[in-house]
């Protein structure tokens, strides 16, 4: 059997994977070994041809990506483009890059409004972290007026002229939108250059986009980890004394076993993968699954319905420049309207019309007259409004095996079971019809028209199943990510979710890896300091 050994083992080289294997290298806390079941990503100078041949062919920009040819668990079948889960780096080598921050009411939830569960932290607990992780991934924003401790790295990437026509139409209908804040350089940071608006971000051709294999790469460049590819974990085990002694794994290109043996280990598989592992990894000790004592692994699994619309507007928008990127307001996050007391985001983007090649009576279009037939449509403008409702969903919706799809060497795959029992269906119901009437209000006050009102479906940006408290009854784990259970183990980023707010949470992931990793550096900092012989030669 294939044995690696280190004094910490990081499951998983997604975002939370390396930000939390930066932290611990550049503190020199030890070996460092990172453990991912996918393969390397396309160098950076490949990136340029996946992202012509996906605009020239629509041919998938990251093959290789799926398991036995299966989709990623939560995500349709079919399509050109879908997040990747067998490549080093995860799904955020392949992501938009939206990083706005949770607000501090999110964190308040149930004090404040009456519904949910208050996070045993505090968005000022974690908004030293919010700002390392805007540092790290290189973000650009527009200030917002939420409570921030410093501004962010970069200014916005420019607004293109449709997206100034959105914000004035916005305006008029009284809500100020300010740009969206991404991990995309607007100007050279940190090595990499700045954002061309090329609008292929699903494969960055340029690295102006922050991509988790870059941190990772370097990282292993410079022999401060090691990073193994390919390698699956398939359970974790315990010692007498309910420490993780080593994780089970297999090589998933020869199918021959392999231990991973560690001092600490950190679960930074994301969401299903981390709670699921746990509940597979289930002893006579722990029949209900690793860091399951209080029976909530794998529950309380949280994630928000989205509401798109339509809307045509009476200003001109051509399209085609700086399409991935939206404007947003936090106005609703902040003051939820309603008798429920709904809360949710509000986002828009410019949504071109496509050039016809056939006209209204199906005649062929070439040349002048398929300009003058989009210029013709383009002087009633398209916009995307899109609203992420935030809906508490309670411990019937969970992470179970999935008896129809399973991994090559024959573990199940996860399956996520949303259940909207009374309380997130009436909240569901109820977000729908404020967003409804405010995208309503909107058109009337500014002008347009609601053409296509779709919503509230699918439930992006997920996470939770090893929640974190204060309370090891009610909770898996501590409020800096460590298993009640074991010591020895650390969830970092999405699993430890309370709640999952009404916008993308990837950046909120990113700041819980980061604080996961300073309680880990400062523990091993510790022990080193009580025990001088583990210093290393």
């Amino acid at each position: 059997m294939r044995r690696i050994e280190s004094e910490v083992c990081v499951l998983g080289a997604g975002v939370a994977g390396a930000l939390v294997a930066a932290r611990l290298a550049e503190a020199g806390v030890g070996s460092i070994t990172v453990v991912d079941a996918g393969r390397a990503a396309d160098p950076p100078a490949r990136r340029p041809d996946r992202a012509a041949r996906w605009l020239d062919y629509m041919e998938r920009p990251w093959p290789g990506d799926r398991v036995v040819g299966r989709p990623p668990p939560g995500d349709a079948a079919g399509g050109a483009v879908q997040k990747p889960t067998m490549y080093v780096g995860g799904q955020a080598t392949h992501w938009t890059a939206q990083t706005p921050r949770f607000t501090p009411e999110d964190f308040r939830l149930h004090s404040l409004y009456g519904y949910g569960r208050d996070w045993p932290i505090s968005y000022e607990d974690l908004e030293p972290h919010y700002d390392e992780a805007e540092r790290r991934l290189g973000v650009s924003g527009e200030p917002d007026g939420g409570p921030r401790s410093a501004p962010f790295p970069m200014p916005p990437i420019p607004e293109s002229m449709d997206l100034r026509t959105v914000r004035d139409w916005a305006g008029r209908a009284g809500i100020a939108l300010h740009a969206a804040p991404y991990a995309k350089n607007s100007r050279p940071y940190d090595g990499r250059p700045a954002c061309v608006r090329c609008d292929t971000c699903y494969v960055c051709p340029t690295g102006a986009k922050y991509s988790p294999d870059f941190t990772l790469r370097a990282l292993a460049h410079a022999r401060k980890i090691e990073l193994v590819e390919r390698v699956a974990v398939r359970r974790l085990e315990i010692d007498s004394g309910h420490r993780i002694a080593r994780a089970d794994a297999v090589d998933v290109k020869t199918g021959m076993p392999v231990s991973l043996e560690s001092s600490y280990f950190v679960l930074a598989t994301g969401f299903p993968f981390a709670p699921h592992l746990l509940a597979r990894s289930a002893t006579p000790d722990f029949p209900r699954g690793l860091a399951n004592s209080s029976g909530t692994l794998g529950r309380f699994i949280q994630g928000h319905p989205v509401v798109i619309a339509n809307l045509t507007i009476p200003d001109q928008i051509f399209g085609w420049v700086h399409e991935q990127n939206r404007l947003m307001t936090r106005r609703y996050m902040r003051e939820p309207v309603g008798a429920e007391n709904v809360r949710f985001d509000l986002s828009a983007m410019a949504a071109p019309h496509l050039p016809h090649l056939r006209n209204h009576e199906g005649g062929v279009q070439l040349g002048d007259e398929v300009l003058a037939d989009w210029r013709v449509r383009s002087t009633r403008g398209l916009v995307q409004l899109r609203s992420l409702i935030d809906v508490y969903f309670g411990d019937q919706s969970r992470i179970v095996d999935d008896p129809s799809s399973f991994y090559p060497w024959g573990d199940p795959m996860p399956k996520t079971e949303y259940v909207y029992d009374a309380a997130p269906e009436r909240r569901r119901r109820a977000g729908g019809r404020e967003v409804r009437k405010l995208f309503e209000a909107m058109t009337k006050k500014a002008g347009g028209e609601v053409q296509f009102f779709h919503g509230p479906s699918a439930h992006p940006h997920r996470g939770g199943g090893c929640r974190m408290g204060d309370d090891a009854t009610t909770s898996v784990c501590d409020p800096f990510g460590r298993a009640h259970d074991h010591e020895n183990l650390f969830v970092a980023g999405a699993p430890l979710l309370v709640t999952g707010g009404c916008t993308n949470a990837t950046l909120t992931f990113c700041a819980l890896a980061l604080r996961t990793a300073d309680r880990l550096v400062a523990e091993m900092k510790r022990n080193r300091s009580e025990s001088p012989e583990l210093e290393p030669a």
